[in-house]
């Protein structure tokens, strides 16, 4: 298959536009190849990443017109900006060539790669696939690398790949907009409401998740139901085997009576899953039927035992004077905090709120009065998830605000009774104090510790 990069960026002059994690790795990984390269973003990075740009660019451009007079051979987005802004379409028209550090990825690497997409349960998922495939894979030279959205760049996997590994990657829907090559192996986690202040509509979050099967996958683990007809639609139009997993006794990865069913065996008792709650019954199904072309039965059990999680995912922080502290930060959207709190029982308290991604908060309100004691509301969106809270019929839970985040962490620690639960699941985003969600989750850790 032809590929629009080309083998190598020798003397190719390269314009990376944004300077975040993914495009620092990229930047060197064009650097080694001998590219000439201009960095932009609208703010400068920290000191760190300004110093090891200094040396492998050719010049930085900072400030609120970082995208003016956009001229490289080649010019790679970061997952935050658009790939239709009228810059970046001005630069495409002049000959530029549009690409971004996950699709020079796919297009050089050797080995197989998996691809995770979905709005909720991405992280746990990929991270369960990739311990099964390590354990199936001890003893040999293959190795299974858990890569993308999840925290590591995949570029900067390259140089270590060989064609018997595989990649378990994570994929957003802002990466997925413009991927040119599908992953062999992909799976759609769920699709709920999700960064609507990002994309136009629904309709632009859910075609650009089907994007993952869109150039090239052969297979594609879906969930049994789900109220977005697209997905099926549009999967019958390819050439794909789709899949399905969930609780129907006809899918062909299914939990019935405590048990997960593949290939018509029982494989794994849900009761050896040592991370709570139904959604990870849910990703462990979609993980197992990704490894199902490796001999991974043996080492399925062992992994659901000793796999405590992903970190800021339901973590237990601390357990202090009777109360258990919970850090589930990266709970982003109400859908995926409406899952997490089904988890606990009462007492319990809500730490809730961030930065606003326009999505609907009646799912989170329905959820803190089924689940919670007492809800702490702070941040950029706490006026949209009082006014949520105040459209409920009823109300049996205390609502308080901090407008600040450290205090209503503080408040937690006084208003929980002895025997009860503290849990942060923000059903936010963190941009609003945080440099991600897990700077959020470590300064409430702190804070308790």
């Amino acid at each position: 298959m032809s590929s629009k990069y080309p083998n190598s960026f020798k003397d190719v002059e390269c314009e990376i536009l944004g300077v975040g994690s993914s495009n620092l790795a990229l930047a060197e990984f064009l650097h080694k190849e001998g590219a000439h390269i201009t960095a932009r973003a609208n703010v400068p990075p920290s000191l760190s990443v300004a110093e090891r740009l200094m040396f492998i660019t050719d010049r930085q451009i900072y400030g609120k017109d970082y995208l003016e007079n956009i001229k490289g051979q080649y010019v790679f987005r970061s997952p935050s900006i658009r790939p239709d802004i009228p810059e970046i379409i001005a630069a495409v028209a002049n000959g530029s060539v549009l690409g971004s550090e996950w699709e020079l990825f796919f297009h050089r690497a050797p080995c197989r790669i998996m691809g995770v997409t979905g709005s909720d349960g991405k992280t746990t998922t990929v991270s369960i696939a990739q311990k099964i495939l390590e354990a199936s894979f001890q003893g040999t030279a293959r190795k299974a690398y858990a890569a993308g959205n999840i925290g590591i760049p995949l570029i900067s996997l390259l140089n270590i790949l060989t064609e018997k590994d595989v990649v378990i990657a994570e994929l957003s829907s802002f990466q997925l907009m413009t991927l040119d090559r599908s992953p062999e192996i992909a799976a759609i986690t769920n699709l709920t409401p999700n960064h609507l202040d990002y994309h136009r509509d629904m309709d632009e979050y859910i075609i650009s998740k089907l994007n993952i099967a869109d150039a090239g996958c052969k297979q594609v683990i879906i969930p049994d139901t789900t109220p977005y007809h697209q997905i099926e639609q549009h999967l019958a139009t390819k050439n794909i085997q789709v899949i399905k997993r969930g609780f129907l006794s006809s899918s062909d990865i299914y939990c019935d009576n405590s048990q997960i069913y593949f290939h018509n065996s029982a494989i794994l008792n849900i009761n050896d899953i040592a991370i709570s709650g139904i959604h990870n019954v849910e990703n462990y199904m979609t993980a197992i039927a990704l490894c199902d072309n490796y001999p991974i039965n043996n080492t399925i059990i062992d992994v659901a035992r000793s796999f405590k999680g992903v970190e800021h995912r339901i973590q237990l922080i601390a357990e202090i004077d009777g109360i258990k502290y919970y850090d589930s930060s990266i709970d982003s959207t109400p859908s995926r905090t409406a899952t997490t709190l089904a988890c606990f029982r009462k007492p319990l308290t809500v730490i809730c709120g961030g930065s606003d991604k326009n999505l609907d908060y009646g799912i989170l309100a329905d959820a803190l009065e089924r689940y919670a004691t007492h809800v702490i509301v702070t941040g950029a969106s706490a006026q949209k998830i009082l006014s949520a809270i105040n459209d409920l019929p009823k109300r049996s839970f205390n609502v308080m605000y901090k407008s600040d985040f450290h205090s209503a962490v503080k408040l937690s620690t006084q208003i929980t009774p002895k025997g009860g639960t503290v849990i942060l699941s923000p059903a936010c985003a963190s941009f609003d104090a945080f440099k991600d969600y897990k700077q959020r989750g470590e300064v409430f850790s702190k804070i308790i510790l």
